[in-house]
């Protein structure tokens, strides 16, 4: 029992290290040691679950919560070997968060940001090893609201408050989705755990878990990031997808019947195509880290589908670690390039890298069009990636000497768990791998990123001359009418327009009928809904 509660020790840890961050931020404000206190907690925090993999699996349950009608299982939760890489990658996540922050003084980092990232991840903790749809449910609810309200209160743009709540509704309704699964098995209720789901409830898991990510159907979190912290900013984006995708690396191989495969193929496939192309094009890392989600996201719901959830651990851990190997990049260096370099090899899916595992599920004997697509998706990543990081960022010059060693030591941290990881993080994590399909993605990706430079298109700003004057604004104008098609930005505007005609239509009537002759209209409303009746009577 008592090594079982160690599961909940480095979540404890975490928001201890919150509470007290935010204590001292109002007994003595400015006080320099809220940044230690963060950056102890995240470290003993990763440290314990790194030394909890020799114990695996452990399971820890709470008391049985009464009635038992209505609650058919208490809060439990497990650390296995799917929970656990996810748990370490959020708690490797945090760390460098906090030990980056010493180069983003510039922007003001302060107290606050860092408790919400330790508060946040300690909830992301919580829901990755949730061991019951009750435990789940409760958890995404927690880190829905928080990042809700932290959304509604740092931005003061309308239409990014709007477009957080339209999020909200849309994790929402996936998790109500999720709901209906677990409640609709009422024969298994009782016994209803993640180990043991029924291959009836789970095409339900993956259509809720998709919506949750935005995959299944398609919808952009943001078109326009908000403006937040780069440290805060990425624990927001990147612990409720971790949450959710744990999940899909737990549901059964034959979760989805042959009639609907193809069906859900293709929306991903689409989803993976689209993220990819924007996260290509993107102004930079920043603003393309949505699409990095979606389109990671959909590779790991197309795993699902394709009856290899393994896959979906895989390109999870690929989304937050090499991720955030790009992300926290803000000051940048020569003697720094090694990192995101690890962070192309941990996304490339070569032989023994951390993502060779994951192309199983993107590709199918006799190769057809979606592998095609799934492959470009997976080109356009990594160019997106290697363009991205040679934008020119932050500077190291000028900072303290101890900036010198905490900054590189958290990204350092970010590649190394995800080399490590993928070297035996879970089973069958040190594979080769299909060796020809990222052989093949890594040689066109570098082969488009020449022409692209050569033709001064995004990824290649400068142009050799060698292009004759026509051609070049030629593909830059085939190339742009592609993207503002790809972006579906029209299609969002419409939707909007539509939304807020309803809205408009929806506040004048309410004018009316509480204006002076509200009343009388009531009776005139009152009087054709009673003719309606008595025509529909007398037939």
């Amino acid at each position: 029992m008592l090594l079982s509660l160690l599961i909940l020790v480095p979540t404890f840890v975490l928001f201890l290290a919150a509470v007290v961050i935010l204590v001292l931020k109002w007994l003595r404000p400015g006080s320099g040691i809220a940044w230690l206190i963060a950056a102890v907690g995240a470290f003993l925090s990763w440290g314990i679950l790194l030394v909890l993999h020799s114990r695996l699996p452990l399971t820890f349950s709470t008391i049985r919560w009464r009635p038992e009608g209505v609650f058919g299982s208490s809060p439990a939760f497990s650390l296995d070997e799917i929970s656990w890489p996810f748990a370490v990658a959020l708690a490797t996540l945090v760390v460098a968060v906090i030990l980056t922050a010493t180069a983003r003084y510039q922007y003001q980092t302060n107290a606050v940001a860092w408790a919400g990232s330790l508060a946040i991840t300690a909830v992301g903790l919580l829901a990755v090893q949730a061991a019951n749809p009750l435990t789940l449910l409760m958890s995404w609810t927690a880190i829905d609201l928080v990042e809700l309200l932290i959304l509604i209160n740092s931005v003061a743009d309308r239409q990014l408050n709007e477009r957080a709540v339209v999020v909200f509704a849309a994790r929402v309704i996936g998790t109500f989705i999720v709901y209906y699964s677990a409640v609709g098995n009422q024969t298994t209720w009782h016994s209803f755990q993640f180990f043991n789901i029924p291959s009836q409830a789970g095409l339900y898991f993956l259509v809720g878990t998709g919506l949750r990510l935005g995959v299944l159907p398609l919808h952009l979190p943001f078109q326009q990031e908000p403006p937040l912290r780069r440290g805060l900013g990425n624990v927001l984006r990147l612990v409720p997808a971790a949450s959710s995708l744990v999940i899909l690396a737990r549901l059964p191989a034959g979760v989805v019947e042959a009639g609907f495969a193809p069906l859900l193929l293709g929306l991903t496939a689409f989803a993976a195509f689209y993220s990819g192309m924007l996260w290509f094009t993107s102004s930079d890392e920043l603003a393309g880290r949505p699409y990095w989600v979606i389109a990671l996201a959909a590779m790991a719901v197309a795993c699902v589908v394709r009856g290899d959830p393994g896959g979906a651990l895989v390109w999870g851990i690929t989304l937050i670690l090499s991720g955030c190997c790009l992300f926290l990049y803000s000051a940048r260096s020569l003697r720094l390039i090694f990192i995101p370099v690890l962070g192309i090899w941990g996304l490339s899916g070569l032989p023994f890298s951390p993502s060779a595992g994951g192309w199983a599920g993107l590709t199918s004997s006799p190769v057809g069009g979606l592998n095609v697509i799934f492959l470009a998706a997976h080109i356009l990543l990594l160019m997106g990636y290697a363009r991205h990081t040679m934008r020119q960022g932050d500077s190291l010059q000028g900072m303290e000497q101890w900036v010198n060693l905490t900054y590189p030591l958290g990204l350092i941290l970010l590649a190394v768990t995800h080399v490590l990881l993928g070297l035996g993080g879970w089973s069958g994590s040190r594979t080769i791998g299909i060796w020809w399909a990222s052989g093949l993605s890594l040689i066109l990706a570098v082969v488009i990123g020449v022409v692209l430079r050569r033709l001064a298109l995004p990824g290649g700003e400068r142009s050799t001359g060698r292009v004759s004057s026509w051609l070049q604004p030629v593909t830059q104008t085939v190339y742009r009418g592609v993207v503002v098609v790809l972006r579906l930005d029209w299609l969002y505007r419409l939707l909007w327009g539509f939304y807020r005609l309803i809205g408009r239509l929806v506040n004048n009537l309410t004018s009316i009928l509480e204006g002076d002759g509200g009343v009388l209209w009531a009776l005139v409303l009152l009087a054709l809904l009673l003719s309606v009746f008595s025509v529909e009577g007398i037939r």
